[in-house]
């Protein structure tokens, strides 16, 4: 089973100030074989946004204790959506998009400038993941829907977008 915990809740856990019950059936997930924890990009920003490091770093340490599963992003998601529904309407061949990955940069944006941090956090725990965000400074969580970020998807969808308007006209 996947389980998705905001970030307070996953805080709270790791400080064990939920209610007793909830401690209890946490840590029996949590120690279950077939349970995984899913982790997003905001989990990532919501820990590096405060201003007590080691509790940023205590929560990382609790995190890299979880199995965990790492959410895609929403961009890389839509844009594996959209040509789910292109391949669906040519050939009625539906199959099951995986909304995670493997690892924390694989959550990230694919752009070149990104490459070295992508090869740096192949294998990173996230305790390194959250020490190196603190020290780069306040972490800021990007808008999906921007201008820019719909210009380059665009860009990166554009035969698809084509071949979309010529089926319905």
């Amino acid at each position: 089973m996947d389980i998705y915990l905001d970030t307070s809740h996953l805080q709270k856990w790791q400080q064990r100030t939920l209610l007793s019950k909830d401690l209890l059936i946490l840590d029996r997930l949590k120690n279950t074989r077939d349970n995984s924890f899913v982790i997003s990009l905001a989990h990532i920003f919501d820990i590096t946004d405060g201003k007590d490091t080691k509790k940023a770093i205590s929560v990382a340490e609790f995190l890299d204790t979880l199995p965990i599963k790492w959410l895609r992003n929403a961009e890389d998601l839509k844009r594996e959506e959209l040509r789910n529904a292109m391949n669906c309407f040519r050939s009625s061949n539906q199959t099951q998009i995986n909304p995670f990955v493997e690892h924390y940069v694989d959550t990230l944006e694919m752009f070149d400038a990104i490459l070295e941090i992508r090869l740096h956090f192949r294998n990173a725990s996230i305790k390194e993941i959250i020490t190196t965000l603190i020290s780069d400074g306040p972490q800021k969580q990007v808008p999906s829907l921007t201008k820019e970020n719909l210009k380059l998807w665009s860009h990166a969808n554009d035969d698809a977008l084509k071949e979309i308007h010529i089926i319905f006209n």
